[in-house]
């Protein structure tokens, strides 16, 4: 797909069932060490009452939905809330959508949104620019 065919409102999604081995090496890569990701009698004894998915891995699916979209792409800027937890073993649906187009800049804004069984988990906003 070329930049020119990319119209506000097309959309793209990504889905992915979350491991412990994808959360390990997020953590290895990332050098996460916050404990309510891989110390489970901590994560246990908070509010979250087990493990959870590091949150910007979760954020990161909506990102492969957009490359999978346009590759030719560069993130300019990421927002992101996170709503409600996600768990080892959840299966994650990443939706995006076109929500603005600047030819002159050759940027494009995405909303984003990811949920498990239905239940929006991350959402947010994404600004990139494309490579032409």
């Amino acid at each position: 797909m070329s930049f020119d065919e990319i119209k506000v409102g097309d959309q793209q999604s990504y889905e992915r069932t979350v491991s412990e081995e994808d959360v390990k090496k997020f953590l290895a890569i990332t050098g996460d060490i916050n404990r309510l990701h891989s110390d489970s009698h901590f994560a246990a004894s908070t509010r979250f009452k087990g493990l959870v998915v590091p949150g910007m891995l979760t954020a990161s699916y909506a990102l492969t939905a957009i490359t999978l979209y346009y590759e030719r792409i560069v993130l300019m800027d990421f927002q992101a809330k996170f709503i409600k937890p996600v768990r080892m073993g959840d299966t994650v649906v990443a939706k995006i959508s076109v929500t603005e187009k600047k030819p002159d800049k050759n940027h494009l804004r995405f909303r984003i949104e990811c949920s498990v069984d239905r239940q929006v988990v991350c959402e947010g906003v994404v600004l990139s620019k494309a490579i032409r």
